[in-house]
């Protein structure tokens, strides 16, 4: 059912993209196709034959280059000065730093009371119980294998080499 709806919201959503298509590519040819119908109307033709070209005078307005600019001079009303503005108190120079002193810290029998902080106060290590290997990990039937071969692998404890510490490693 979800397929469904979701096979025929893409069906809507690319018929909407074709007609989208066809509609812009019709509006583009349109545009052609009214430039022409009135190009090439009775009316057009009608007015142009009203008009006789000799008759015609066009009365141009020579072009020049000044330009006139109207401006007016505005101004500002004068700034009263008030009290708060000339006073020393609002801007900082004549500031008063004061330290301020607290009461020393005293310690409560609660803060040092091992019984309320039990596991904050040191790391335990935890320890995982060691691996075991069961029947059913070695049954052929399980894995499809035919043999199965279990080794156990001992690793050597680590050792500290002279390069690990030397000063002309590290550059120490």
């Amino acid at each position: 059912m979800k397929t469904k709806n979701n096979v025929q919201k893409t069906i809507t959503k690319a018929f909407a993209v074709i007609i989208s298509l066809v509609l812009i590519s019709i509006t583009v040819q349109a545009q052609e196709f009214w430039k022409s119908v009135l190009k090439n109307n009775s009316f057009h033709q009608i007015a142009m034959a009203m008009v006789d070209e000799a008759s015609v005078e066009m009365d141009v307005a020579p072009v020049t280059t000044e330009a006139t600019f109207y401006y007016e001079e505005e101004a500002d009303e004068a700034l009263n000065v008030e009290d708060w503005m000339v006073n020393e108190n609002y801007f900082g120079t004549g500031l008063n730093y004061e330290t301020e002193t607290e009461n020393s810290l005293e310690l409560e029998d609660w803060m040092v009371n091992e019984n309320l902080f039990t596991g904050l106060t040191g790391f335990n290590v935890e320890t995982e119980a060691a691996l075991e290997l069961e029947d059913w990990m070695t049954n052929t039937n399980y894995f499809g294998v035919r043999t199965v071969e279990v080794e156990m692998e001992h690793e050597a404890a680590l050792q500290l080499d002279t390069w690990m510490t030397s000063s002309k490693t590290w550059r120490i």
